[in-house]
């Protein structure tokens, strides 16, 4: 009876070891980092799903697998209707946890985010930021980005304008527009007049994701919006 006891306390042991960190130590961990996001970005909805086989990984500061999903967060005044983070072997600062319930990231073995930012989200942040006045607005298609609208000239005189260009990304996390060509009824104007757009229409976007190390590495172009796809720099 004795012997039959002992198994029991023994299974119920084993089974509390297993148990315990993914019963209590995984969902702190998402806890927190839902709570670090909501006080980054000021989110009402995030989702964030965390594999960790045994639990206990997360006791060494790691986490096996994490995806964590947001809508419409706001990144440097832009709204970015859609973001993705998927990430495998992440490694955060398990002292940090314990001892004041923040998630510090340390480095990954594999991190990506894609970020969805709309046409409109992206005309509203140029018109706030850039052109009050709503002359230009942004056209976003398959392989192409372009501002178009009508632009003050001398004496008061506006004129209809079609300015092409593309994104350059400037130090891994920034993207500017940098025009190209500039046209009026289908005539081509002086490459001077490109150097007025860029002084005055200067678009600059801040894509600087938390305090993840993460670079924008491509950028896809679709029928009003654009897709941006950044990976973590070691």
């Amino acid at each position: 009876m004795k012997r039959n006891w002992l198994v029991v306390v023994l299974a119920l042991l084993v089974l509390g070891i297993v148990a315990i960190p993914r019963l209590v130590i995984v969902p702190r961990v998402i806890q927190v980092i839902e709570a670090e996001l909501n006080k980054e970005f000021d989110l009402a909805n995030v989702k964030v799903q965390m594999k960790a086989p045994l639990g206990w990984e997360l006791l060494l500061g790691r986490i096996p697998q994490l995806r964590v999903e947001v809508e419409n967060i706001e990144i440097d005044g832009l709204i970015v209707a859609h973001t993705i983070i998927n990430g495998k072997n992440i490694f955060f600062d398990i002292r940090s946890l314990r001892q004041r319930n923040e998630y510090v990231f340390k480095g990954a073995d594999f991190l990506v985010a894609h970020l969805t930012v709309k046409e409109s989200d992206l005309n509203n942040f140029f018109w706030h930021e850039i052109d009050p006045n709503e002359f230009l607005q942004i056209r976003i298609a398959t392989d192409d980005i372009s501002l178009e609208g009508k632009i003050p000239i001398f004496g008061g005189l506006q004129v209809g304008v079609s300015v092409h260009g593309y994104l350059d990304i400037i130090d891994g996390s920034y993207l500017r527009f940098v025009p190209k060509d500039i046209e009026v009824r289908d005539t081509k104007l002086p490459s001077s007049l490109l150097e007025v757009v860029k002084d005055n229409y200067d678009l600059k976007l801040d894509l600087g994701l938390l305090s993840y190390p993460l670079k924008i590495s491509q950028i896809i172009l679709l029928e009003r919006e654009m897709q941006i796809k950044m990976e973590v720099v070691q």
